[in-house]
Protein backbone atom coordinates (compact mmCIF):
# COMPACT_ATOMS: atom_id res chain seq x y z
CA UNK A 1 0.00 0.00 0.00
CA UNK A 2 2.61 2.55 1.51
CA UNK A 3 4.08 1.88 -2.57
CA UNK A 4 1.14 2.63 -4.60
CA UNK A 5 0.64 6.22 -2.43
CA UNK A 6 4.19 7.04 -3.02
CA UNK A 7 3.81 6.60 -6.57
CA UNK A 8 0.54 8.61 -6.66
CA UNK A 9 1.63 11.21 -4.10
CA UNK A 10 5.31 11.95 -6.54
CA UNK A 11 2.77 11.23 -9.56
CA UNK A 12 -0.35 13.85 -9.12
CA UNK A 13 0.91 16.13 -5.96
CA UNK A 14 4.90 15.98 -6.84
CA UNK A 15 4.53 15.97 -11.00
CA UNK A 16 7.11 13.85 -11.19
CA UNK A 17 7.60 12.34 -14.08
CA UNK A 18 6.87 8.49 -15.03
CA UNK A 19 10.74 7.80 -15.59
CA UNK A 20 12.36 9.48 -12.72
CA UNK A 21 9.32 7.32 -10.37
CA UNK A 22 10.25 4.41 -12.25
CA UNK A 23 13.84 5.00 -11.33
CA UNK A 24 13.49 5.55 -7.68
CA UNK A 25 11.32 2.72 -7.13
CA UNK A 26 13.04 0.06 -9.45
CA UNK A 27 9.78 -0.80 -11.03
CA UNK A 28 9.32 -0.56 -14.97
CA UNK A 29 7.41 2.54 -16.51
CA UNK A 30 4.48 0.15 -17.86
CA UNK A 31 4.10 -0.94 -14.18
CA UNK A 32 4.00 2.63 -12.63
CA UNK A 33 1.34 3.76 -15.61
CA UNK A 34 -0.58 0.89 -15.01
CA UNK A 35 -0.61 1.62 -11.14
CA UNK A 36 -1.35 5.39 -11.60
CA UNK A 37 -4.54 4.29 -14.26
CA UNK A 38 -6.00 1.24 -11.89
CA UNK A 39 -8.45 2.38 -8.75
CA UNK A 40 -6.61 0.29 -6.66
CA UNK A 41 -5.42 0.66 -3.36
CA UNK A 42 -2.59 -1.89 -2.80
CA UNK A 43 -0.07 -3.81 -5.03
CA UNK A 44 -1.15 -7.56 -4.92
CA UNK A 45 1.41 -10.03 -5.87
CA UNK A 46 1.29 -13.76 -6.40
CA UNK A 47 1.96 -16.13 -3.60
CA UNK A 48 5.45 -18.31 -3.92
CA UNK A 49 4.21 -21.77 -3.24
CA UNK A 50 6.81 -24.21 -3.29
CA UNK A 51 6.76 -27.91 -2.50
CA UNK A 52 8.77 -29.67 0.62
CA UNK A 53 10.37 -33.28 0.90
CA UNK A 54 8.08 -33.56 3.76
CA UNK A 55 4.84 -32.44 1.99
CA UNK A 56 3.79 -36.09 1.26
CA UNK A 57 4.34 -36.91 5.54
CA UNK A 58 2.65 -33.41 6.34
CA UNK A 59 -0.86 -34.97 7.39
CA UNK A 60 1.60 -37.62 9.15
CA UNK A 61 3.67 -35.10 11.14
CA UNK A 62 0.51 -33.11 11.89
CA UNK A 63 -0.97 -36.39 13.65
CA UNK A 64 2.02 -37.07 15.75
CA UNK A 65 2.59 -33.13 16.71
CA UNK A 66 -1.16 -33.55 17.66
CA UNK A 67 -0.96 -36.59 19.68
CA UNK A 68 2.64 -35.29 21.42
CA UNK A 69 0.68 -31.85 21.97
CA UNK A 70 -1.79 -33.66 24.51
CA UNK A 71 0.99 -35.50 26.39
CA UNK A 72 2.02 -34.36 29.30
CA UNK A 73 5.79 -32.33 29.35
CA UNK A 74 8.04 -35.36 30.56
CA UNK A 75 5.76 -37.89 27.99
CA UNK A 76 6.51 -35.84 25.06
CA UNK A 77 8.72 -37.43 22.70
CA UNK A 78 11.99 -35.27 21.95
CA UNK A 79 12.24 -34.14 18.38
CA UNK A 80 14.93 -36.41 17.73
CA UNK A 81 12.95 -39.31 18.38
CA UNK A 82 9.90 -37.71 16.25
CA UNK A 83 13.00 -37.56 13.43
CA UNK A 84 13.99 -41.57 13.87
CA UNK A 85 9.96 -42.61 13.69
CA UNK A 86 10.01 -40.54 10.21
CA UNK A 87 12.96 -42.31 9.14
CA UNK A 88 11.60 -45.79 9.90
CA UNK A 89 8.42 -44.47 7.58
CA UNK A 90 10.91 -43.07 4.94
CA UNK A 91 12.76 -46.22 5.15
CA UNK A 92 9.91 -48.43 4.91
CA UNK A 93 8.88 -46.43 1.94
CA UNK A 94 11.82 -46.72 -0.06
CA UNK A 95 12.24 -50.38 0.25
CA UNK A 96 8.78 -50.85 -1.44
CA UNK A 97 10.14 -48.86 -4.55
CA UNK A 98 11.61 -51.06 -7.60
CA UNK A 99 15.14 -52.90 -6.48
CA UNK A 100 17.50 -50.10 -8.85
CA UNK A 101 16.07 -47.41 -6.85
CA UNK A 102 15.94 -48.67 -4.02
CA UNK A 103 19.18 -50.14 -3.39
CA UNK A 104 20.67 -46.72 -4.52
CA UNK A 105 18.67 -45.14 -1.79
CA UNK A 106 19.31 -47.60 0.73
CA UNK A 107 23.24 -46.85 0.01
CA UNK A 108 22.49 -42.58 0.31
CA UNK A 109 20.64 -43.59 3.54
CA UNK A 110 23.22 -45.45 4.82
CA UNK A 111 26.34 -43.18 3.58
CA UNK A 112 23.72 -40.44 5.93
CA UNK A 113 23.38 -42.11 8.68
CA UNK A 114 27.41 -42.94 8.71
CA UNK A 115 28.12 -39.38 8.52
CA UNK A 116 25.29 -38.75 11.37
CA UNK A 117 26.74 -40.82 14.09
CA UNK A 118 30.50 -40.41 13.33
CA UNK A 119 32.94 -37.69 13.31
CA UNK A 120 34.17 -39.22 9.71
CA UNK A 121 34.19 -35.87 7.57
CA UNK A 122 33.81 -38.44 4.62
CA UNK A 123 32.05 -41.51 3.19
CA UNK A 124 33.04 -43.15 0.12
CA UNK A 125 31.29 -46.49 -0.66
CA UNK A 126 32.60 -49.06 -2.88
CA UNK A 127 29.83 -51.00 -5.23
CA UNK A 128 30.14 -53.75 -6.56
CA UNK A 129 27.79 -55.31 -9.28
Amino acid sequence: MATLNVIRRWALRDQMSIREISRRTGLARNTIKKHLRSEENELKYPRWVSSSKLDPYAEKLATWLGIEATKSRKQRRTLRQIHTMLAHVLLKVVLEQPSHVRHFKLILLIKDEILRNTSIDTVQLLLFP
